[in-house]
């Protein structure tokens, strides 16, 4: 029996065949060139996305700047490092509640803003305030605070706050400057004045003091001995007064007390104990000096400040005329 042979394939056929093998074994090979490209191209891509988080993470580390995320009770739910300023780890103060570490002087007069900023989405609030360091101390903090709590991607209040500490003092200080005096340390006539103006409507005392027997202590011993008296008399009188008084020297061996609320009862006895404490000696430089004075005492209420004042000074010469031989 004959063998039996293939059945012949046309030509065309076969050539068909191996073009589509061809064809698949192509395509393969493209996708498989195209996943490693992708690939190539998104390893950039990851490596650009971890380098910016690294940067960020590097920025909030060393930051100066504290940022915190308070949640809607008003609790610290995140920190930077830069919490350390107040010398606390950021991982201790996570739940503490912001309001705990204000000064109680400053709380009273930010709680109000503080609330409103709280309830009200969007809301923006910047304030200046002391704030608890771990060794008990008082920094101050400048603080601006935006309230998201309506973005999914934060849901919290916050929070930059910087130290100002130092800048604050300055401020302080400068302030104190232009309303006290320098040598006493006593409130100057400028904060005088406005003490007066703001306490008389309700009706207020006023005594008028001025010194008998400065002026030849400063011609014979000179201004440090003068300076040094004036110094004294100005603690005798700050320790005559009650609490809520003001004390000030308006210039020269001038003084003056605002005593809020009082009459002239009360003010008579405040001028009496001061007097009676003049009446000891003062050791300036070896030397014992003394010096008296002439008292001036007014009451008043719903009056013009300048007017009262004008009073008070006049009640102070009729005392000091009156006193002479």
């Amino acid at each position: 029996m004959p063998p039996v042979r293939p059945f012949p394939l046309p030509r065309a056929a076969a050539l068909g065949g191996l073009l589509a093998i061809t064809a698949v074994v192509a395509r393969r090979l493209g996708a498989r060139a195209e996943r490693k490209s992708q690939a190539g191209r998104s390893l950039p891509g990851l490596e650009a996305l971890r380098l910016r988080e690294e940067r960020i993470r590097l920025l909030l580390e060393y930051s100066t700047d504290i940022t915190s995320l308070i949640d809607h009770t008003g609790a610290m739910t995140y920190l930077t490092p830069a919490t350390r300023m107040l010398g606390y780890e950021p991982s201790e103060m996570v739940g503490v509640r912001v309001i705990t570490l204000i000064h109680p002087d400053d709380l009273p007069g930010l709680l109000p803003d503080l609330q409103r900023l709280m309830a009200t989405p969007g809301a923006t609030f910047t304030y200046q305030s002391r704030y608890r360091h771990a060794d008990g101390s008082w920094r101050w903090l400048e603080v601006t605070s935006r309230n998201l709590t309506h973005d999914p991607r934060v849901g919290g209040v916050v929070s930059n706050a910087r130290e100002v500490t130092d800048a604050r003092r300055l401020q302080d200080q400068l302030r104190h400057e232009a309303t006290h005096d320098a040598l006493t340390g006593l409130a100057n006539r400028v904060l005088f004045g406005r003490r007066l103006a703001a306490e008389v409507t309700g009706g207020a005392a006023l005594l008028h003091i001025d010194l008998d027997g400065f002026k030849p202590i400063n011609d014979t011993y000179g201004h440090h001995a003068g300076d040094v008296v004036l110094v004294r008399v100005a603690e005798l009188l700050r320790a005559a007064l009650p609490a809520g008084a003001v004390a000030a020297r308006l210039g020269g061996d001038e003084f003056a007390v605002l005593l809020p609320g009082a009459g002239t009862a009360t003010a008579g006895r405040v001028a009496d104990r001061f007097l009676a404490a003049l009446t000891q000696p003062f050791e300036v430089d070896g030397r014992r000096l003394t010096v008296g004075a002439s008292v001036g005492v007014v009451a008043g209420a719903g009056v013009d400040p300048d007017a009262l004042l004008r009073r008070a000074d006049e009640a102070m010469y009729r005392v000091k005329h009156a006193a002479r031989p």
